[in-house]
């Protein structure tokens, strides 16, 4: 994201577009490197309701819920 001043001081952000398979592959990674789990293994753990409740999984959740209705639209 790149951050401008606009003309009332707050800032502009442009916002950043990824595919979903982009953001897959993204969540894939940090499942990996933030938990040591593969993208099935947290997925599994997130639909069985088996994930910590900790700042790594809350983000990740956020953005497996872009992707899991993305393909529901």
């Amino acid at each position: 994201m790149q951050h401008k001043v606009s003309h009332n001081g707050y800032p502009h952000i442009e916002p950043l577009e990824i595919s979903d398979e982009e953001l897959r592959e993204q969540i894939a990674q940090e499942a990996k490197d933030r938990l040591g789990m593969t993208y099935d293994e947290f997925l599994k753990a997130y639909h069985e309701g088996d994930l910590p409740d900790t700042p790594a999984v809350n983000e990740l959740v956020i953005l497996l819920d872009f992707v899991e209705y993305s393909s529901r639209v």
